[in-house]
């Protein structure tokens, strides 16, 4: 693929900087928002799953307060004759800290394991995210060199119009031109000139777009040396669906999800289970902090749901529901990452087989177009001849610029399509 040995020159800050494409990756993965905002949903999920977790251990609280009230004397069995029947009001205090534990909660327990799963969820997620916006970069940074290889190409077929133009001015003094062959001539100049601004404006947007991937407020300047010229085309067949399959992220974050939806359906069925709970506490309680005695409670208690007027059932078929949909998911993934490298391996072989042809159409062009500057030189060949050959020129520069980057570009479209767009710094 591509070699991580192409500097650029970019002014991302008052002064230009060297950037290879292997820095701007680097600059992407610390600076972009979209990665730098993924990381922190990621880390948000593992502490939440950390919140869970933590249910399952000892919870230590202190309850303290104080209440102002009145007893009903008969409703405990205290009714004597000429006693009052309600006493107070009487305030009393209450003091102390109290310990719990589950003992037994299999819905937690899954819970905990539903939670375990979102994180690693989260985690994949992030993955993902930065492989899209390094894949950007990659794409940005190769349309960039392509706007500046036409920059270059436009801007020498300028110079030669101008050089033309010249020759014909005094070819016309001389009185072997026409107006018309100077007017044509100027024509071409504008022509090219007009190319120039058009492959000069294509530049400075995908400078933009590159700014934007990068995370930088400011838009850089390119001044890219070459790229080496493609040498091999795809490595020999294989499965690369299948290699695909187990790298990329989303399918990663889909499995997770699917893991997560098995075990909430486990802590919805396991409602129906009991829930054992230990607790104990000891503390002051009276009538102040004064006059207050210490007093204690251990016990344990078990739950069991009788009727749940069929919240259960539910929960159970939403969470079996949720489990399908995300097999349909992983289903509509798969048929997606297939496509996308084959449609990949078909990009790179249509235009590794056009290169050379297009590489010859451009040379022929350019040896066609000297050709016709010597013969309207020594007058046998007309200023029409000239401006038809810079146009076959220009169509055929143009298409081998087109080309090869057409194949840069399909080798940056397969390393993604594989989950590794980096890789296209490395093969």
């Amino acid at each position: 693929m591509l070699r991580a040995t192409v500097p650029l020159v970019v002014c991302l800050s008052a002064t230009a900087e060297t950037l290879s494409l292997r820095e701007a990756l680097a600059i992407a993965s610390r600076e972009s928002p979209q990665i730098v905002l993924s990381r922190l949903e990621a880390s948000e999920q593992q502490f939440l799953a950390k919140a869970v977790r933590s249910q399952a251990g000892l919870q230590l609280e202190v309850r303290f307060g104080t209440t102002y009230q009145t007893s009903n004397l008969q409703g405990i069995g205290l009714a004597f004759p000429g006693f009052p029947s309600r006493v107070g009001p009487y305030r009393t205090f209450d003091m102390r800290p109290v310990l719990t534990q589950r003992l037994f909660d299999p819905v937690l327990w899954s819970e905990i394991r539903a939670a375990r799963e979102r994180s690693r969820e989260a985690g994949f997620d992030a993955d993902a995210v930065r492989e899209t916006v390094l894949y950007s970069v990659v794409r940005f940074y190769l349309q960039a060199l392509e706007a500046h290889a036409r920059v270059k190409s436009a801007e020498a077929r300028l110079r030669s119009s101008q050089a033309i133009r010249e020759q014909t001015v005094e070819r016309e003094k001389l009185g072997a031109a026409s107006k018309l062959d100077l007017e044509r001539a100027t024509q071409q100049v504008e022509t090219e000139r007009l190319l120039v601004l058009a492959a000069g404006e294509d530049r400075d947007v995908s400078h933009t777009l590159l700014a934007q991937t990068l995370g930088r407020e400011q838009d850089p300047a390119f001044d890219p040396e070459p790229l080496p010229a493609p040498s091999v085309p795809l490595p020999p067949p294989e499965d690369r669906a299948a290699t695909a399959f187990t790298l990329r992220p989303e399918l990663r974050a889909l499995e997770a999800r699917l893991q997560g939806a098995d075990h909430e359906t486990k802590a919805a069925e396991r409602q129906r289970l009991p829930r054992v709970e230990a607790f104990g506490d000891f503390g002051l309680s009276g009538a102040g902090p004064d006059r207050s005695l210490s007093t204690y409670t251990v016990g344990a208690a078990v739950s069991v749901p009788l009727w749940t007027s069929r919240r259960i059932e539910n929960e159970i078929a939403a969470a079996r529901l949720r489990r399908q949909q995300v097999e349909q998911q992983m289903r509509k993934m798969r048929t997606e990452i297939a496509q996308q490298v084959r449609q990949a391996e078909i990009e790179i072989n249509t235009a590794w087989q056009s290169l050379e042809a297009a590489a010859k159409a451009s040379t022929a062009a350019r040896e066609a177009f000297d050709l016709v500057g010597l013969r309207q030189g020594a007058g046998l060949a007309t200023s029409l001849d000239t401006q038809v050959a810079q146009e076959e020129l220009a169509r055929a520069e143009q298409e081998e610029i087109r080309v090869r980057y057409q194949f840069y570009q399909g080798r940056a479209r397969l390393a993604h399509a594989m989950g590794d767009a980096a890789r296209v710094i490395e093969d």
